[in-house]
C-alpha cells in the first residue's frame, strides 16, 4: 500500500503524460465541434428540401437512401392551473401524470442529519442508489 507522498510522487511523474492526453483530447473535442456543426448544416439543407411534419415524421426514399424527418412539439404543464381543473376531468382521460424525482439537496441533508431514517427509506426499497455509467471529465486550459 502506498503512502500519500508516494501517490503524489507518482502523479507528478505522470504529469507530462496527462498533459499530452489532455492536449490531444482538447484537439479532438474541437474537431468534434467542427464536424457536428458541419453535420447540422447538412441536416438543415436536407430538411429544407424534404420538409417535415410539425408533430410527426415524414419519410423520403431516394432509391439509395431512406431518410426520415421528424418534428416535435414541446408541451408543458402549468401546475397551478392544472391542479384547479384536474378533478373535473375523468381520471382515465387525464393527459397528465405525476412524476416523482429525488430532491438531492434534501436527500443529502436527510442522510447527514438522520442516517437511520435515510437507511430505513433505502431498506424499504423506496430509494436506490447506483453509480452513473461513467464519470465526467471537465478540462479548462490555463
Amino acid at each position: 500500500m502506498s503512502t500519500l507522498r508516494e501517490a503524489a510522487d507518482q502523479l507528478q511523474a505522470q504529469q507530462g503524460q496527462v498533459e499530452d492526453l489532455l492536449k490531444t483530447r482538447l484537439q479532438l473535442q474541437e474537431r468534434k465541434r467542427e464536424v457536428t456543426a458541419s453535420i447540422n448544416q447538412l441536416d438543415q439543407k436536407i430538411i429544407a428540401i424534404i420538409g417535415y411534419e410539425q408533430d410527426g415524421s415524414r419519410t423520403f426514399d431516394t432509391g439509395a437512401y431512406k431518410v426520415t424527418t421528424q418534428g416535435k412539439l414541446n408541451r408543458k404543464i402549468n401546475t397551478a392551473s392544472w391542479e384547479t381543473i384536474a378533478e373535473q376531468i375523468p381520471e382515465e382521460l387525464r393527459p397528465v401524470r405525476i412524476k416523482y424525482e429525488v430532491d438531492l439537496k434534501k436527500l443529502r441533508a436527510l442522510e447527514f442529519a438522520n442516517p437511520e431514517l435515510y437507511r430505513w427509506i433505502c431498506e424499504q426499497g423506496a430509494l436506490t442508489t447506483t453509480p452513473s455509467e461513467k464519470p465526467t471529465l471537465t478540462i479548462k486550459e490555463n
